[in-house]
């Protein structure tokens, strides 16, 4: 037998036929690795054995936990004061969410929508443009950044005309 199969050997003990109780045995006498910790473990079950028998008094602890339920359930004004701050606060943001004012943004639907509605319902034919200048002041004022064509260029954006 070797280590390991002692090892394994020893979390069955009880259950071991006469021949490998002597095996068991006989290795246990030949190392000392293995006896030192069969001994710790034997050690371990005798004291947890020793502590698990202690007759325990809990009687103070009993005492003592009910004693702090017991003072906690009582009515304070602090209590009282925690549990109607926190549905107030939650209500007064969720209100300030609600009517917060919102500025819609443009889209390109409604841009559509309006171009549309100018050029076939109003009959306004919408003038392109292909001045670079015009076009640079028309996205300027759009995205409010003087240099966005230069940087939309290096990406592959050209824009010949503009409505």
């Amino acid at each position: 037998m070797d280590c390991r199969e002692f090892q394994y050997t020893a979390a069955c003990r009880n259950d071991l036929t006469q021949d490998e109780r002597l095996d068991f045995e006989s290795h246990l006498a030949d190392c000392a690795d293995c006896y030192t910790r069969s001994s710790d473990a034997y050690l371990d079950c005798l004291v947890r054995c020793a502590v698990l028998s202690e007759p325990i008094d809990s009687a103070p602890l009993k005492a003592r936990a009910l004693h702090a339920i017991a003072s906690q359930a009582r009515f304070s004004p602090r209590n009282w004061l925690n549990w109607t701050l926190v549905p107030v606060a939650a209500l007064s943001l969720m209100f300030a969410f609600l009517h917060h004012p919102r500025t819609p943004e443009p889209s390109v639907l409604t841009d559509a929508i309006e171009d549309h509605t100018q050029e076939v319902t109003q009959h306004l034919p919408l003038e392109w443009t292909d001045n670079q200048q015009s076009m640079r002041n028309q996205l300027s004022s759009w995205t409010g950044d003087p240099d966005i064509s230069a940087k939309l260029a290096p990406h592959g954006y050209h824009l010949s005309r503009l409505r």
